[in-house]
């Protein structure tokens, strides 16, 4: 694909909001960014294989126990495991299939 910058006036009806989107997806992107490094930092010098590692973010996030989860604690190893495979589809250069199954998956298990 040429790279060649697209003329046209980013606030006219019928562009504007898809600039916002794009910002939108931008924004998104750098924020899932920040906040895997967060986490990262979170748990410390752990691998982050097991669910004590998460004892950090399950206090923070206030998880609870489900159906699927023993312990507050694996849910929340279960929510970042979630939320950094999204982030690495999205930041990938790699060949990616099914993204929106990815982000729609991530976003019904997060209740978005």
């Amino acid at each position: 694909m040429a790279n060649t910058l697209f003329k046209f006036d980013r606030n006219s009806d019928a562009m504007r909001p898809k600039v916002r989107a794009l910002d939108m997806l931008q924004e998104a992107v750098a924020l899932l960014t920040t906040e895997r490094a967060i986490e990262l930092m979170r748990r410390g010098d752990t691998d982050g294989s097991d669910p004590t590692h998460y004892a950090a973010l399950a206090s923070a996030g206030a998880f609870t126990l489900s159906a699927n989860y023993a312990t507050a604690n694996e849910a929340a190893k279960a929510c970042f495991e979630q939320l950094d495979d999204l982030w690495f589809k999205l930041t990938t250069n790699a060949s990616i299939s099914d993204m929106s199954a990815a982000i729609s998956n991530t976003c019904a298990k997060l209740g978005v």
